[in-house]
């Protein structure tokens, strides 16, 4: 925080209610803790449109045991962006008048087919190793909770939650800290 005192979080509106969404970005970095070589999940939460930005949510959470594939540690974050962020927000924007139905984005391709599929033999551990069920977000996205979004790495918001930034100068640093509202207020 002390070396981020120049930051202001910005927010912007520019549609009305029936044009805007909520997207929810999931990342994982595969064993990015060295002493455990467990994951962290990053998730953050915001209402778009095509003229609108506002963060409502951003979390990062080193998941409880080690995965053994990108995959794997994708789905543990898809699994806490749907459970900490999406339903609970889903009942609110219902009463605010804005689509419920949410755009989860996501950068991982493999994660994304067995969210679709609802199986993966590889990954089929996963109930009992992270207590993640996978075919409880193929349901979820059967049923209409969400919809799966392809998110290239350089737009995915979640990344500052998940990455090692060795320079607060870096182009990539600069760019998360777009992606989530973050800007320069001097």
């Amino acid at each position: 925080i002390n070396s981020t005192l120049h930051l202001k979080m910005y927010s912007w509106v520019g549609n009305n209610l029936k044009e805007l969404r909520a997207h929810i970005y999931c990342d994982a970095d595969f064993a990015g803790c060295n002493a455990t070589m467990r994951s962290t999940s990053g998730v953050f939460l915001g209402i778009q449109g095509p003229n609108t930005r506002i963060a409502l949510f951003g979390m990062s959470k080193k998941q409880h045991c080690v995965s053994h594939s990108t995959p794997e540690a994708e789905l543990v974050a898809l699994d806490t962006g749907i459970r900490a962020a999406g339903i609970p927000l889903a009942e609110m924007l219902e009463i605010l008048g804005i689509n419920p139905k949410i755009i989860l984005r996501e950068d991982n391709t493999a994660a994304m087919r067995i969210v679709v599929t609802g199986r993966s033999n590889a990954i089929r551990h996963m109930g009992r190793t992270h207590k993640v069920s996978i075919a409880w977000l193929a349901e979820r996205h059967n049923e209409g909770c969400f919809e799966l979004e392809e998110t290239v790495s350089c737009e995915m918001a979640a990344d500052i939650f998940t990455k090692y930034f060795p320079s607060n100068k870096s182009r990539e640093w600069q760019n998360n800290l777009r992606l989530i509202g973050l800007f320069n207020a001097s």
